[in-house]
């Protein structure tokens, strides 16, 4: 597809970038950059941009294959024995790591290079902290905030797409009528009602809200639209939307469901169609936006985190050859050729009209996300023992066996321990 003027010169900044110029030390021995990362995708970056600048050499550390990947990384930056380029998650990871001390400023390279309009405007606001940049968006994303409709059932019915939880409850019946169900989703390890508890408090609170959960600025129990959170899930459960077995059901159960055509909606990230569920279908799919709490409110942002920010520590003795590095990221052969082809959408709009991908996937109102805020997924925004407390809760919320208040107490309650 044609790309705006702008990209094109911009790819010609960046390739020039990517190659790095002569140094002292190259004309002799090659400056050796460490390199750590648990992304395949930057990985394998990393050895081509390798290859192709035989004057550096990227000793990658992958972590890849480590459970908690965050904690080795996590000891080696508290020892002060940095690598010169190291990627971190998003979200509160990264803003403590700015905060000390182990993140470069780049806000003038970042403009310098023409970076901000490279990327989206939610990319360059995930890097962002108190107005300066200090690293580049180097993971794929894969959205939610959305549901995959069954077309060929909405046009046998004549019914239309749900623009609102009220609309969804009215469409409740009339599907169970045709022995379809309404609305894929599936929670048997509770990951998934945490997302979607993050999803419709996207649509009703600010995007760094978890952040201030986390700092004690905010409290649980304290805002408001926590309980409308909650009540919007619930009031999809009490209308019998969400398919047979949803508490105990696991992602392929709903993806069969969905693909044998016996539910009408699915509640899911864009990652749904990698491996053997990419096609082709029986059937039309499309993509719509959840249903919104309230047709005058969409959302405020959108947990569609890049998970994967590089960053160039300050303490490099080579400070150009991992600016060099670095750009080697902001390419379209890097988000195009290597993120892409892996199935997942890219945080650079004129990439994302590139991709080969499907076009439910491909549509407006999933990249239009990209001009948001992009937040971390409430299912990894807060400590671990919080996540297992929210999770819990969800269930026992849905299940009516407790209170919207006495949870939201409990939840407030674990979380103080971890400020």
């Amino acid at each position: 597809m044609k790309r705006a003027g702008v990209f094109v010169v911009l790819a010609t900044l960046v390739v020039a970038g990517v190659m790095a110029g002569p140094t002292d030390e190259a004309a002799g021995e090659p400056v050796t950059l460490q390199y750590m990362t648990w992304i395949k995708s930057s990985a394998d970056n990393a050895a081509a941009f390798d290859a192709a600048n035989p004057g550096i050499n990227v000793d990658v550390e992958f972590l890849g294959g480590v459970a908690d990947y965050q904690t080795p990384l996590r000891v080696r930056l508290a020892s002060g024995d940095h690598p010169d380029v190291w990627d971190s998650s998003s979200g509160s990871f990264y803003t403590q790591r700015v905060e000390g001390g182990g993140a470069m400023d780049i806000t003038d390279l970042y403009h310098d290079r023409g970076w901000n309009e490279y990327y989206s405007q939610g990319a360059t606001d995930a890097v962002t902290r108190d107005g300066r940049i200090y690293g580049i968006v180097v993971g794929g994303v894969f959205p939610w905030q959305m549901i995959f409709v069954n077309v060929d059932v909405f046009k046998r019915l004549g019914l239309e797409y749900p623009k609102t939880i009220d609309d969804m409850v009215d469409l409740v019946p009339k599907l169970r009528a045709d022995g379809i169900e309404p609305f894929g989703f599936v929670n048997a390890d509770g990951w998934m009602g945490q997302i979607i508890f993050g999803d419709y408090m996207m649509q009703l609170v600010e995007h760094d809200t978890d952040e201030k959960l986390n700092s004690g600025e905010l409290k649980w129990n304290e805002v408001p639209e926590m309980v409308d959170g909650f009540e919007a899930v619930k009031k999809l459960v009490d209308a019998d939307a969400f398919m047979v077995g949803w508490q105990s059901g696991g992602i392929d159960d709903m993806r069969h469901a969905f693909l044998s055509q016996k539910v009408a909606t699915m509640y899911v990230g864009t990652w749904w169609v990698l491996g053997d569920w990419g096609g082709p279908y029986d059937f039309e799919i499309d993509s719509i936006p959840l249903p919104l709490i309230d047709i005058n409110q969409p959302p405020k942002a959108y947990q569609t985190y890049p998970d994967g920010i590089a960053v160039i520590s300050p303490n490099t003795e080579h400070e150009q050859e991992s600016i060099a590095f670095l750009s080697s990221f902001v390419t379209d052969d890097f988000h195009r050729d290597i993120l892409g082809a892996g199935g997942s959408l890219t945080t650079v709009p004129s990439v994302n009209e590139q991709l080969d991908l499907h076009p439910f996937i491909v549509n407006e109102h999933i990249l239009n996300q990209f001009n948001f805020p992009l937040t971390n997924y409430w299912t990894t925004s807060f400590p671990v023992p919080v996540e297992e407390v929210l999770a819990t809760q969800f269930d026992l919320i849905m299940a009516g066996q407790t209170t919207i208040e006495k949870a939201l107490d409990l939840i407030e309650a674990e979380h103080k321990e971890y400020r």
